[in-house]
Protein backbone atom coordinates (compact mmCIF):
# COMPACT_ATOMS: atom_id res chain seq x y z
CA UNK A 1 0.00 0.00 0.00
CA UNK A 2 1.86 3.03 -0.97
CA UNK A 3 1.56 6.48 0.38
CA UNK A 4 2.26 9.45 -0.31
CA UNK A 5 5.10 12.24 1.42
CA UNK A 6 3.32 15.39 1.93
CA UNK A 7 6.82 17.13 1.66
CA UNK A 8 7.33 16.19 -2.45
CA UNK A 9 4.25 13.94 -3.23
CA UNK A 10 6.78 11.09 -4.01
CA UNK A 11 5.05 7.97 -3.53
CA UNK A 12 6.97 6.01 -0.34
CA UNK A 13 6.94 2.14 0.31
CA UNK A 14 6.52 1.10 3.74
CA UNK A 15 8.67 -1.44 3.19
CA UNK A 16 11.32 1.12 3.26
CA UNK A 17 10.65 1.50 7.30
CA UNK A 18 11.97 -2.57 7.87
CA UNK A 19 15.39 -2.06 6.12
CA UNK A 20 18.29 -2.64 8.65
CA UNK A 21 19.45 -5.40 10.76
CA UNK A 22 19.66 -6.30 13.92
CA UNK A 23 22.68 -4.82 15.43
CA UNK A 24 22.48 -7.13 18.65
CA UNK A 25 23.42 -9.78 15.66
CA UNK A 26 26.77 -10.58 14.30
CA UNK A 27 27.46 -8.67 12.09
CA UNK A 28 24.38 -6.94 12.41
CA UNK A 29 24.79 -2.88 11.83
CA UNK A 30 22.58 -0.60 13.78
CA UNK A 31 19.44 0.98 11.86
CA UNK A 32 18.97 4.39 10.31
CA UNK A 33 17.06 6.71 12.32
CA UNK A 34 13.78 6.73 10.24
CA UNK A 35 12.22 10.23 9.52
CA UNK A 36 10.34 11.96 10.09
CA UNK A 37 8.05 10.87 7.58
CA UNK A 38 4.47 12.86 6.73
CA UNK A 39 2.03 11.55 5.53
CA UNK A 40 -1.55 11.90 4.85
CA UNK A 41 -4.29 9.17 3.96
CA UNK A 42 -8.63 9.65 3.56
CA UNK A 43 -10.88 7.85 5.55
CA UNK A 44 -14.50 8.26 4.98
CA UNK A 45 -14.10 11.83 3.24
CA UNK A 46 -11.71 13.18 6.03
CA UNK A 47 -8.60 13.64 5.09
CA UNK A 48 -5.84 13.09 8.34
CA UNK A 49 -1.79 14.18 8.58
CA UNK A 50 0.07 11.52 9.89
CA UNK A 51 3.87 11.83 11.26
CA UNK A 52 6.12 9.47 12.12
CA UNK A 53 9.79 9.21 13.25
CA UNK A 54 11.91 6.16 14.95
CA UNK A 55 15.57 7.25 16.37
CA UNK A 56 17.18 4.23 17.97
CA UNK A 57 14.93 2.94 20.55
CA UNK A 58 12.04 5.35 20.11
CA UNK A 59 9.16 5.57 17.60
CA UNK A 60 6.22 8.19 17.88
CA UNK A 61 3.60 8.48 15.45
CA UNK A 62 1.37 11.12 15.40
CA UNK A 63 -2.10 11.16 13.57
CA UNK A 64 -4.49 14.56 13.50
CA UNK A 65 -7.75 15.68 11.07
CA UNK A 66 -9.41 19.08 11.71
CA UNK A 67 -13.05 18.13 11.88
CA UNK A 68 -14.84 21.26 11.67
CA UNK A 69 -15.80 24.44 14.03
CA UNK A 70 -18.12 24.19 16.74
CA UNK A 71 -21.21 26.39 15.66
CA UNK A 72 -21.97 30.17 17.13
CA UNK A 73 -23.39 30.02 19.99
CA UNK A 74 -25.52 32.75 19.49
CA UNK A 75 -27.08 31.98 16.56
CA UNK A 76 -27.21 28.16 17.22
CA UNK A 77 -27.04 27.47 20.78
CA UNK A 78 -29.00 24.05 20.05
CA UNK A 79 -26.25 22.21 17.83
CA UNK A 80 -23.17 24.17 19.85
CA UNK A 81 -24.94 22.30 23.04
CA UNK A 82 -25.04 18.73 21.16
CA UNK A 83 -21.40 19.15 19.73
CA UNK A 84 -20.17 19.91 23.31
CA UNK A 85 -22.11 17.21 24.72
CA UNK A 86 -20.51 14.64 22.00
CA UNK A 87 -17.02 15.94 22.14
CA UNK A 88 -16.94 15.52 26.56
CA UNK A 89 -18.82 12.27 25.96
CA UNK A 90 -16.23 11.49 23.39
CA UNK A 91 -13.73 12.28 25.91
CA UNK A 92 -14.37 10.80 28.63
CA UNK A 93 -14.83 7.05 26.64
CA UNK A 94 -10.95 7.69 26.06
CA UNK A 95 -11.08 9.48 22.65
CA UNK A 96 -8.60 12.11 21.42
CA UNK A 97 -11.35 14.16 20.19
CA UNK A 98 -10.29 18.45 21.77
CA UNK A 99 -11.71 21.54 21.51
CA UNK A 100 -8.97 23.90 19.83
CA UNK A 101 -8.50 27.92 19.71
CA UNK A 102 -11.12 29.60 17.58
CA UNK A 103 -13.72 26.78 18.39
CA UNK A 104 -12.15 24.42 16.02
CA UNK A 105 -12.98 20.55 17.07
CA UNK A 106 -10.03 17.92 16.26
CA UNK A 107 -9.05 14.44 16.57
CA UNK A 108 -4.98 14.11 17.14
CA UNK A 109 -3.34 10.93 19.08
CA UNK A 110 0.17 9.88 19.50
CA UNK A 111 1.49 6.67 20.12
CA UNK A 112 4.34 5.31 20.74
CA UNK A 113 4.86 1.58 18.93
CA UNK A 114 7.95 -0.60 20.54
CA UNK A 115 10.76 0.42 18.23
CA UNK A 116 11.67 -0.96 15.41
CA UNK A 117 8.53 -0.51 13.24
CA UNK A 118 7.42 -2.78 10.56
CA UNK A 119 5.44 -1.52 7.54
CA UNK A 120 2.84 -4.09 9.22
CA UNK A 121 3.08 -2.11 12.81
CA UNK A 122 2.86 0.71 11.83
CA UNK A 123 -0.38 0.27 9.61
CA UNK A 124 -1.40 -1.50 12.61
CA UNK A 125 -0.96 1.60 15.56
CA UNK A 126 -2.57 3.93 12.36
CA UNK A 127 -5.72 1.59 12.34
CA UNK A 128 -5.62 1.36 16.19
CA UNK A 129 -5.40 5.03 16.61
CA UNK A 130 -8.36 6.10 13.93
CA UNK A 131 -11.18 3.46 13.69
CA UNK A 132 -12.27 3.62 17.31
CA UNK A 133 -12.54 6.95 16.77
CA UNK A 134 -14.58 6.92 13.69
CA UNK A 135 -18.27 6.87 15.00
CA UNK A 136 -17.85 9.64 17.44
CA UNK A 137 -16.38 11.43 14.28
CA UNK A 138 -19.59 10.36 12.28
CA UNK A 139 -21.44 11.25 15.11
CA UNK A 140 -20.14 15.13 15.37
CA UNK A 141 -20.45 15.70 11.61
CA UNK A 142 -24.45 16.90 11.92
CA UNK A 143 -23.34 19.36 14.76
CA UNK A 144 -19.93 21.13 13.45
CA UNK A 145 -20.22 23.66 11.01
CA UNK A 146 -17.45 22.73 7.65
CA UNK A 147 -13.68 22.80 8.87
CA UNK A 148 -11.84 26.06 8.19
CA UNK A 149 -8.51 23.90 6.84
Amino acid sequence: MPLKLVQDDRPLSLMALSMGADPEEPGGRRRAPVGPLHFRFRLSARVFDCRFEEVDDTAVLTVACPLGRLPPERTAAQRHAQAMRIVDAAQADGMRIRLRHGGVVVFSHKRYPPAPVSAQRLVADLTTAVLPAMPWIALLQDYLDPSPY
